[in-house]
């Protein structure tokens, strides 16, 4: 019952474009997300997709944003490992170059010109303390399929007109999230993740280099996050299954509400563990920004 008053109250809040102070918004997310939690530890991760779009907005309507800096610094101990028990990378080199890359995010100032071209670059990044230095940012030369799937990726030939076809949508996605810098609005936030999270499947279907693209394709998509102040987002080991199984099938099938729900899912994972656990056990006051009204 508290957990449904909690929501009741956060969304009463929302709908009135009322106030909540700082720490009653922490304290009603970080109770909403356990009550979800508990749901995926019985299997039932999706049973209310509402929630967490309750989470995020509510994170974005009433509470004061850390600076990214620190976020990343928290982020990167966590994604770093995730990442390398993801994709079973046991190379020093790429480790490190892992973490070069999202030292290149966290500093990353022209926001407001990410371009497809980054993605190549975030490549070239991870792969640039390796023996073979010169593979990172390289489009495959030879036709792929994804481990243990029988999903058809991009012909290799094509791969250079199908990466200059999503140009555009890369810079409508930019565009998108500088307006919500100038006039933020949480419907529209919402929107804007869904379209990251779309751009991903598509840069995923086309798997555009011999190695490195889930990591790489994540990271471009946590760059585009940040244009916007969303934390960064990482996967954890036990979440391997739900994960491929979810892009499986957006890129298989077309179906994107799974692979939709768990990055909505992650998203708040990320605010709970990169922020809000944090601010409630240290309450630093490193904000960047006060809260904003929708």
């Amino acid at each position: 019952m508290l957990l449904y008053s909690a929501r009741g109250d956060i969304m009463e809040k929302i709908k009135e474009n009322s106030q909540f102070s700082d720490k009653e918004a922490r304290e009603f997310i970080a109770l909403l997300f356990d009550g979800y939690q508990k749901r995926k530890e019985e299997k039932r991760l999706y049973g209310n997709e509402e929630i967490p779009i309750i989470i995020i907005k509510a994170y974005y309507s009433f509470v004061t944003k850390p600076d990214f800096s620190r976020i990343v610094k928290s982020f990167k101990k966590r994604y770093i490992f995730n990442e390398n028990k993801i994709e079973e990378v046991h190379s020093r080199e790429e480790i490190n170059g892992l973490g070069a890359v999202y030292d290149y995010i966290q500093t990353f100032e022209d926001l407001e010109n990410i371009s497809i071209y980054d993605l190549s670059y975030i490549h070239e990044v991870l792969y640039s303390l390796t023996p073979h230095p010169e593979f990172g940012g390289r489009y495959r030369t030879m036709d792929a399929r994804l481990a243990g799937t029988r999903i058809e990726l991009s012909m290799s030939w094509n791969i250079v007109h199908e990466m200059n076809d999503l140009r555009p949508e890369v810079n409508d996605i930019v565009k998108m999230g500088i307006e919500l810098r100038n006039n933020f609005n949480t419907k529209r936030l919402i929107e804007y993740i869904d379209r990251c999270i779309m751009l991903k499947c598509k840069l995923i279907k086309i798997h555009p280099f011999g190695d490195g693209n889930g990591r790489s394709i994540r990271a471009f998509m946590n760059l585009l996050f940040r244009l916007v102040n969303i934390p960064p987002t990482y996967i954890e080991e036990r979440e391997k299954d739900a994960y491929y199984k979810a892009m499986g099938r957006a890129i298989g099938d077309g179906d994107l509400s799974e692979i939709l729900d768990f990055y909505h899912y992650k998203i708040c994972d990320s605010i709970i563990e990169l922020d809000i656990k944090v601010k409630n056990n240290e309450m630093e006051n490193d904000y960047i920004d006060e809260p904003k009204k929708m």
